[in-house]
């Protein structure tokens, strides 16, 4: 079965002057790609089944990165987890288990959510983006990788 994540963030405007003044969440989510060199936020997270169905409870967090690759993702609900980068490796930390792992981050996350919000890569080579309707007071973008089999099928990008 295909996994389906849907990652909902609310990015405040202070990471770019004029970054707001974009008209449509597509521009501001390209902008930011370009030109966001750090940026602090909360995120929710629910992942959901072929369906549309929600698979598991949804999850929220912080994040905070730094480029090209210096990220912390931080999930405080409903279980702590941290994930932790600071450009060439990735520590995934899990407090239940008491256990960490390493991986090196080069060839990683091509087109993961986390290469879409902290990388460097153009967009427009690994996702298609469409804007989406306003909702929550946010404006919404849809990104969906161009890869047949990616570990994601879209991440949605709110900004206020």
């Amino acid at each position: 079965m295909r996994r389906r994540d849907l990652l909902s963030l609310a990015l405040a405007g202070g990471f770019a002057p004029g970054l707001l003044a974009a008209p449509s969440a597509r521009s501001l989510l390209e902008r930011f790609s370009r030109q966001a060199v750090r940026a602090t936020g909360r995120f929710t997270q629910l992942m959901l089944d072929k369906s549309g169905a929600a698979r598991e409870p949804e999850s929220s967090g912080t994040f905070a990165f730094s480029r090209p690759g210096k990220f912390s993702w931080i999930v405080e609900s409903p279980y702590r987890q941290s994930v932790i980068s600071n450009g060439t490796r990735l520590w995934l930390y899990d407090p239940d288990l008491m256990q960490v792992t390493v991986k090196n981050l080069a060839g990683t996350f091509s087109a993961a959510p986390v290469a879409v919000l902290f990388g460097s890569a153009d967009l427009d080579k690994t996702l298609v983006l469409q804007n989406e309707p306003k909702r929550d007071g946010l404006v919404w973008v849809k990104a969906t990788p161009r890869q047949t089999d990616p570990s994601f099928a879209f991440i949605s990008v709110g900004f206020t």
